[in-house]
């Protein structure tokens, strides 16, 4: 089983580093002009150039929620950048947590995955977003096991540095629900 996972995450990350290493480009037009000689005005110039951007955004949230029958109180952190791929945008990164069990004392869970989220352009203020996390979960009951993990979640950009997300699927043997608030810095 452990095999497994770590093929599976091998996998994922194989597949996904393309699309980490893939930059932002922007191009900026700057029109100037000469000045103007006596015999007659000169064209405008056209200058143009391209720059690239590769900003990563960290992220934390605070949720409750629940991971099989037991509540869990936790925090998660992600860090992601945005990616442009054939002309369809998406941010991609990494994202880690603790979620500490409430009802047996002792567990826990680690999850660490790799990330995406595509945001819908509706035009208003709220941006409602989807995303996926895949990668494993470090938990701890009785023994410490490390499982498959996989996320849905939806979630809504509110402000530019406040959102809220839903995400559910499956930790550590699990389903999940961990109902989420957080900022991006």
């Amino acid at each position: 089983m452990m095999k497994q996972t770590f093929l599976s995450l091998t996998l994922v990350l194989a597949l996904a580093q393309p699309a980490l290493a893939a930059t932002k480009k922007k191009k900026t037009t700057v029109k100037t002009e000469a000045p103007a000689a006596v015999a007659a005005p000169a064209p405008a110039i056209e200058q143009s150039s391209s720059s690239s951007s590769n900003s990563w955004t960290p992220s934390a949230s605070f949720g409750l929620g629940s991971i099989g029958s037991n509540f869990n109180l936790g925090v998660m952190g992600s860090y992601m950048t945005d990616v442009t791929f054939e002309d369809t945008s998406f941010k991609a990164g990494v994202k880690t947590g603790f979620l500490l069990g409430l009802g047996d004392v002792g567990t826990w869970v680690i999850p660490v995955m790799g990330s995406a989220t595509y945001t819908f352009s509706n035009g208003g203020s709220l941006k409602p977003y989807l995303g996926v996390d895949l990668g494993i979960g470090i938990a701890h009951a009785v023994e410490t096991t490390v499982k498959f993990a996989a996320l849905i979640y939806p979630g809504a950009q509110i402000t530019d540095e406040i959102f809220a997300e839903l995400p559910f699927g499956s930790m550590s043997g699990g389903f999940i629900i961990f109902p989420s608030v957080g900022m991006r810095f």
